[in-house]
């Protein structure tokens, strides 16, 4: 007897695979199974679409979903093996049923033999092992370069793109924000285009690449309260200085008078505690800042300390007080200090590089953007030095106008020396010469920005303060605003605007740089240490060695002379290039080639 469960035709006497043979080819070369198949696969594919990326994954490196690969591959096989024998009208069915293997085979060889590992390399510094990854996971395994090793020569920051573009924000986060990656867009006059996930229009209506500030403060009833003073100094030149104070704004209540011999502060009140700030007084810390993509880090200044660095050293060389230049006996200008005052107070550093060498760095600690000018051919690109002094006050003359009791005082090296009330228009004299007179006292002041290219386009030319006025618009309401965004703004940081209600958020920037604006200069050396390949590879153009890909990882560097590099090799890449080939020439045979080879073999057979 047989048994009524198992297929017709088998022995359950016999061993299935055996006995059942005829039944699972029949079974795998049948049109409904390989239906079924391919409908479970899109399904599992679909389910994957909608998952959790994480979750994703593990489902395409689940054991259960490459046995139905292998299942369908296996199926197209015997499909195959089944229709031959195969003329030459029929060889494009054969290539699309023995694609698929291949491709899988070239997947499942690249699974258990590929490579991907990553290792910080520092400059000058050779190195053959690498952490493997999972994923973008590193891993503590180590994998060996057979024969070779890898030195990273040089790290290249070279922004490929404008200097400075557009970012919009128009998609809410829920939290009262916007979503964390803004679009980005390259400007110029009349771009008009839609907003990202949004129906609102924009339109870049002026660009000034080196822009005078014409803004002014304005009297808003309107607006939240916020005192402010307009003064205006003389101090002897053919066009008084005009400018405005802000009682409550960080950093705006004061302005020193461009000599340095005296400084005006607004104030609501007078206080004991605003007093005792109003005296000279020596800084409370003095540190390097160092800003490198983003990263800030700090040292001391002290004289004779180094700052190391894979690719530099840093070392403090002097300290200047009273930082002034004259004419050396040589005839070159030489650096010096007038007194052990702090009136003018620079660092100078000496940089070393590592094939020895050198360059000097000069630092300000009150023209910031004097040193920056300065150095900026002697420093790597990306790359600001400051020198700070928290806490320091060098000025030792003030006048200070107080809202609350409308009166002015002259503070001389901490005393009050002369008291007046505050009035509009007649001047305080402070010295002979020198006087402040208030011009206007706004209670609701609102700035107003405004912008007029450079009269003078030499002289423009160093100003590099960028803005475009740009207008917002949503098309089936017709509202629309219009505003200037300063890529500096007063204090050199770029200002992000409001649109419509809050609805857009733009701000136009400095570039951020992109992955492809990283370059390492990456040589392979051979086991006696001679260069043997060199590349300077980025994360679209790797250095390709033996069979290997190593470029960097994209990301900004973490600090000056070291870059993440990453080392790829793909071994059954090439088997499922030639699946993907089979399959390309299997369908152009059979829709192109087929009709006409059989053709001619039936006109042989009828012949």
């Amino acid at each position: 007897m047989t048994d009524p469960q198992s297929p017709p035709g088998v022995n359950p006497a016999k061993p299935f695979l055996i006995e059942g043979r005829g039944w699972i080819f029949k079974l795998l070369t049948s049109v409904s199974f390989a239906i079924a198949q391919i409908l479970f696969i899109a399904l599992a594919v679909l389910v994957s679409a909608v998952m959790p990326k994480e979750h994703s994954r593990d489902l395409y490196d689940s054991l259960w979903f490459w046995a139905l690969l292998i299942l369908l591959a296996l199926s197209m096989l015997c499909v195959a093996w089944k229709r031959r024998p195969y003329p030459a009208h029929r060889i494009g069915f054969l290539l699309v049923h023995i694609s698929a293997s291949l491709i899988l085979a070239g997947a499942l060889w690249g699974k258990f033999n590929n490579l991907r590992a990553y290792r910080e390399l520092r400059i000058g510094e050779p190195a053959n092992t690498f952490s493997r990854m999972k994923r973008e996971q590193v891993l503590q395994d180590t994998y060996a370069l057979p024969g070779f090793q890898l030195r990273l020569d040089k790290v290249i920051v070279a922004q490929s793109g404008p200097a400075y573009r557009l970012y919009a924000y128009s998609q809410p986060d829920g939290k009262g924000g916007f979503e964390k990656e803004p679009k980005a867009f390259d400007v110029a006059n009349g771009l008009t285009t839609r907003l990202p996930h949004s129906k609102l229009s924009f339109q870049v209506e002026q660009i000034i690449p080196n822009a005078l500030d014409a803004g002014e403060f304005i009297n808003n009833p309107k607006a939240p309260e916020n005192p402010a003073l307009r003064v205006m100094l003389g101090i002897g030149t053919p066009a008084p200085l005009v400018g405005d104070l802000l009682a409550r704004g960080q950093g705006k209540a004061r302005r020193d008078e461009p000599g340095g011999r005296f400084a005006v502060v607004y104030q609501d009140r007078w206080s004991e505690g605003l007093f005792n700030r109003l005296n000279p007084g020596p800084p409370t810390a003095e540190k390097l800042v160092m800003t490198f993509m983003g990263k800030t880090m700090e040292h001391a200044t002290k004289v004779g300390s180094t700052w190391d660095f894979p690719a530099f050293r840093l070392k403090v060389e002097k300290a200047y007080p009273d930082f002034a230049v004259k004419q050396g006996k040589d005839g070159k200008p030489e650096a010096y200090t007038r007194s052990q005052t702090p009136l003018e107070p620079w660092l100078e550093l000496q940089l070393e590089n590592p094939d020895g060498s050198t360059r000097r760095v000069m630092l300000s600690a009150g023209h910031p953007d004097v040193s920056d000018q300065l150095n900026e051919p002697n420093l790597p690109k990306g790359l600001s030095l400051r020198y700070v002094r928290e806490g320091e006050e060098r000025q030792s003359r003030f006048v200070v106008f107080t809202r609350e009791d409308s009166l002015v005082r002259l503070i001389e090296k901490g005393r009050v020396v002369h008291t007046e009330p505050l009035s509009l228009s007649k001047p305080f004299v402070v010295q002979k010469g020198l006087s402040v007179t208030p011009v206007a006292m706004l209670d609701h002041a609102e700035f107003v920005p405004n912008f007029m290219p450079h009269p003078d386009p030499k002289e423009a030319m160093k100003l590099e303060r960028p803005v475009l006025k740009v207008k917002v618009w949503d098309p089936s309401s017709s509202q629309s605003q219009e505003k200037w965004l300063d890529a500096k703004g007063p204090e050199g940081t770029p200002i992000a605007e409001l649109f419509l209600d809050g609805r857009a958020r733009l701000i136009y920037q400095p570039a951020i740089l992109e992955p492809k604006d990283f370059r390492s200069v990456l040589v392979v050396l051979d086991e006696q240490g001679r260069p043997v390949a060199e590349k300077a590879a980025s994360i679209h153009d790797p250095l390709k060695f033996r069979g290997y890909r190593f470029y960097p990882d994209g990301g900004a560097p973490a600090s000056p002379g070291v870059s993440g590099i990453i080392v790829v090799r793909e071994s059954g890449l090439w088997l499922s290039y030639l699946g993907f080939l089979c399959l390309l020439v299997g369908i152009v045979w059979m829709f192109y080639l087929k009709p006409v080879l059989k053709r001619r073999a039936d006109e042989k057979k009828e012949a």
